[in-house]
């Protein structure tokens, strides 16, 4: 089983104008009200490709039901610690032109709470896959990701994290089995972020990251195995519509491949690619026919 967590996640309001502008009405031409957060889009996209995903975090009020009742109709099994105060947060994504956001706070966690969410993880066995994803929120201590890998010691459980700066770098001594860093924040983790890209690798491998997964935008992504194999995915051209889960895609399309034993690391990244460019194609998670549309149009060298 493949387990995600999401601390924060969201119901994400899409809305398309013409135009916006601040002080006035601004109707919306195309809207949608769509569940996400980092973690819950890899389990979206896991549920897309037909591997089985448990979703676990926190949910709370009427914003929190509809969350959890989307993702148990994409098949997605939403294990969420309800919490009594607060509510589920909607972050609001306006596209006029450009792409503005306006992200909720989501509800207060207490230490009960927070305690039933790290006993969820201790249940986790080995041979499952754990995925940590996104930032953590203001009501949870920033040392929430060593708590739960604490909870996940056992190294046959395989271990993901796709988080920025310290938050990422504070699970490097876990070992996680991926890491998933953009291009910038692979800069922001490293002592010189003008060194060249082996030696900044090389340092994270030395802090303890197994493979490290870097996705570099327009210019495709670089896989830098654990066994020192460097895999580069070539750019796919398309009209982006919205980069918002595109990462989140990469990471399952790496982790559904690896489902299949004869599945080599060249097929993993040529999934990952696929699903995170399907992604950037479509408005929220793409669906299984554009990725394997896409699939055998991914090209790698090594």
């Amino acid at each position: 089983m493949i387990y995600t967590v999401t601390l924060n996640p969201a119901l994400d309001y899409y809305c398309t104008m013409e135009t916006f502008k601040l002080g006035a009405t601004n109707r919306c031409v195309t809207e949608s009200l769509i569940g996400g957060g980092k973690g819950i889009n890899v389990s979206l996209m896991l549920a897309q490709l037909g591997v089985p995903t448990t979703a676990l975090g926190f949910a709370a009020g009427f914003t929190g039901e509809e969350l959890i009742r989307q993702l148990r109709d994409q098949a997605v099994n939403a294990d969420f610690i309800r919490c009594a105060r607060g509510q589920t947060r909607i972050n609001v994504k306006i596209s006029a032109g450009v792409e503005t956001e306006i992200n909720g706070r989501g509800p207060q966690v207490s230490a009960s709470e927070r305690e039933a969410l790290l006993d969820r993880i201790r249940r986790i066995q080995p041979g499952d896959t754990l995925v940590l994803s996104g930032n953590v929120p203001p009501t949870l201590p920033g040392s929430i990701y060593q708590q739960i890998l604490a909870q996940a010691a056992d190294p046959a459980i395989r271990v993901v994290v796709d988080a920025e700066g310290e938050l990422l770098r504070d699970t490097l001594p876990f070992h996680p089995f991926l890491i998933k860093p953009n291009l910038a924040e692979l800069r922001q983790l490293v002592a010189n972020p003008q060194a060249p890209i082996s030696d900044q690798i090389q340092e994270l491998r030395d802090q303890g990251a197994g493979h490290i997964l870097v996705s570099m935008g327009a210019e495709g992504s670089v896989l830098f195995a654990a066994g020192g194999g460097v895999y580069r995915q070539l750019p796919l051209a398309g009209p982006t519509v919205s980069t918002v889960g595109a990462g989140d895609s990469m990471v399952a399309g790496f982790l559904a491949a690896l489902e299949n034993p004869a599945c080599t690391l060249e097929d993993s990244l040529r999934w990952a690619a696929a699903c995170g460019t399907a992604t950037a194609l479509s408005r929220g998670i793409a669906r299984r026919e554009r990725v394997e549309a896409l699939r055998d149009q991914i090209q790698i060298e090594f």
